[in-house]
């Protein structure tokens, strides 16, 4: 349905962030998101984002996660985050027009990509 950018290699068994490492934040949260612990998942999302602001995987991640809690609208918010950091990630737009396409909204997505690549 959407496409969540994995960590390589991440075990959160033995992984134990650094208070200052928004990577490793980021890598234990995709394993909670990996292993159906979604709010755990937010949490180190949410860790990985206030050590840097400009994480755009973690906005897409953390975004991927609310989707599947059904809050589309913070998914949508957390996507067009990530866009707005990197204009570039296909990627992104995919899962934000799949969580519009969720909430019968396609104008919106359709109308930003027509900006975006025109």
């Amino acid at each position: 349905m959407f496409v969540v950018i994995s960590a390589v290699g991440c075990n959160n068994k033995s992984l134990s962030p650094t208070p200052d490492s928004a990577e490793a934040y980021y890598n234990r949260g995709v394993d909670y998101y990996n292993n159906g612990d979604w709010d755990r998942a937010i949490s180190d999302y949410d860790q990985a984002i206030r050590l840097n602001p400009d994480y755009a995987m973690a906005y897409n991640n953390r975004g991927n996660t609310y989707f599947i809690k059904g809050d589309l609208d913070r998914a949508i918010s957390d996507y067009s985050q990530a866009i707005e950091i990197n204009p570039s990630d296909a990627v992104v737009y995919y899962n934000r027009a799949v969580a519009y396409n969720k909430k019968d909204d396609l104008v919106q997505p359709l109308a930003t990509m027509i900006k975006q690549f025109s």
